[in-house]
């Protein structure tokens, strides 16, 4: 008798993808311009005269998420997303490559952001709740709001309606719902 046994791995070498990409001036106004790869993760550019070349090294978008989701829901410092990306596949990451990955991520879920507040504020009612903790050593409210049919969340440096009357706005309407009680 024979049976199957599956095992699930973690690949640990990471994909290298080389671009070549065409970096001239323009024909008309005589400015650099460079050409780019739909794969391409950054714009980055090297030398800004000739011989024009491109940032040597750009890390891909599966490697962007997974520091992105190491330290924003794994809450790692971006000195040990470096150190686990070093650990895990060889790959060397400064904490201000990491940070600058997060900031561009944050950049491009802006209009994603934008949306699920104007869905909490066509809510007719959000439940809200903050708790306290810390970043970076400095006191960090987390506050959320669950409304019909979005959830957001975010940071504030105090413990204050602030922060939900930001997202919602002054005029909302609707039922609030802190901790269990209604208000109207």
């Amino acid at each position: 008798m024979v049976v199957e046994q599956y095992q699930t791995d973690i690949p640990r070498r990471p994909i290298l993808r080389r671009f070549r990409i065409p970096v001239g001036p323009c024909r008309r106004c005589g400015r650099r311009v460079q050409g780019r790869h739909p794969l391409q993760t950054s714009d980055a550019r090297g030398h800004p005269r000739p011989p024009w070349v491109p940032a040597a090294s750009q890390l891909g978008p599966g490697a962007q998420a997974a520091a992105v989701l190491l330290n924003k829901h794994a809450g790692r410092s971006h000195g040990k997303v470096a150190a686990c990306f070093r650990t895990l596949f060889g790959i060397d990451v400064s904490r201000g490559a990491g940070a600058q990955i997060a900031l561009r991520a944050a950049a491009r879920s802006g209009p994603a952001y934008q949306e699920v507040r104007a869905e909490l504020r066509a809510s007719g009612q959000v439940a809200a709740d903050e708790t306290g903790g810390r970043i970076g050593g400095h006191p960090a409210w987390p506050h959320a709001g669950v409304g019909d049919r979005a959830t957001g969340y975010g940071t504030d440096p105090r413990r204050s309606a602030a922060a939900l009357e930001r997202t919602l706005g002054r005029d909302w309407g609707g039922v609030l719902i802190h901790d269990g009680f209604a208000s109207y």
